[in-house]
C-alpha cells in the first residue's frame, strides 16, 4: 500500500472523527443553554409547593444534566436517580412538539421514557444506574469508586426536601468496583445501589430509535 494511500485513508478517519466530536459538541453545548418550557416549573409548583424559584432552577438544571447523562451514554439505557427531576421530566413530554424539536438536536432522534418500576435489581437495572452513577461524576470530576461527595442527581432530592424521594449516601469502600453509593426512602429502607437488594428506579430513558 502507498504512502499516499495510507495519508489518505488517515485524513479520512481523522476527518470523520473531527466532525463526530464537533457534533457531539454542538449537542451538550444546546443542552446546556436550552431554555426549557415554562410548562415544567408550573408542573413542579404543582406538585411540590414547597419550592422557591431558586429550587425549580436548580431541577431544571438536574434534567438538563440527565440529559447530557443520556447523550452520553450513546443510546444505552440510562436510569433516572432523583424523583424531582423526573417530576420535570414528565412535564416536558407533555409538551410534546418542544420535546420531540428538543430530541432532535439534543440526540439526533427521540429520548425514550420508560416508566417507573420497581423490583429485585436485574442485571439490567443494576448497570443502568450504574452507568447514571459513573457518567455524572466522570462530568463533575468526581471520583466515581471513591467519591467525597455527591453529584446533583444523586443528593437533589433530600436537599429539597422532597417527600417520598431518593436520598444517597456515602457509603464505606469495600471494594474498587464502583460500588460506594447506597440509598434510602423516607421509611428509612436501606439498600446499597449496584447489588443484588431491593431498589425502587424511578425511571430511565435512552436515544434511540
Amino acid at each position: 500500500m502507498s504512502v499516499f494511500i495510507i495519508f489518505s485513508m488517515l485524513l479520512i478517519i481523522i476527518t470523520v472523527l473531527f466532525f463526530a466530536i464537533s457534533y457531539k459538541s454542538d449537542q451538550h453545548a444546546f443542552i446546556e443553554n436550552a431554555c426549557l418550557p415554562d410548562s415544567i416549573t408550573s408542573s413542579l409548583r404543582e406538585r411540590f409547593e414547597h419550592l422557591s424559584d431558586e429550587q425549580c432552577e436548580l431541577v431544571l438544571a438536574g434534567l438538563k444534566e440527565y440529559f447530557l447523562i443520556c447523550n452520553l451514554a450513546k443510546g444505552q439505557f440510562v436510569a433516572m436517580p432523583s424523583k424531582v427531576v423526573d417530576v420535570a421530566w414528565h412535564a416536558f413530554i407533555l409538551d410534546t412538539k418542544e420535546y420531540t424539536h428538543f430530541c432532535k438536536k439534543a440526540f439526533g432522534r427521540f429520548l425514550h421514557h420508560m416508566p417507573a418500576t420497581s423490583c429485585h435489581l436485574n442485571e439490567a437495572i443494576n448497570s443502568s444506574l450504574k452507568r447514571t452513577w459513573q457518567i455524572t461524576c466522570q462530568r463533575n470530576f468526581i471520583n466515581a469508586n471513591a467519591p467525597e461527595k455527591l453529584p446533583l442527581l444523586f443528593m437533589i432530592d433530600e436537599m429539597l426536601e422532597i417527600k417520598t424521594g431518593f436520598k444517597y449516601t456515602l457509603a464505606a469502600q469495600s471494594d474498587n468496583s464502583g460500588l460506594c453509593v447506597s440509598v434510602f426512602n423516607d421509611h428509612q429502607q436501606t439498600a446499597e445501589v449496584f447489588n443484588n437488594t431491593r431498589y425502587e428506579v424511578a425511571c430511565g430513558g435512552f436515544a434511540g430509535r
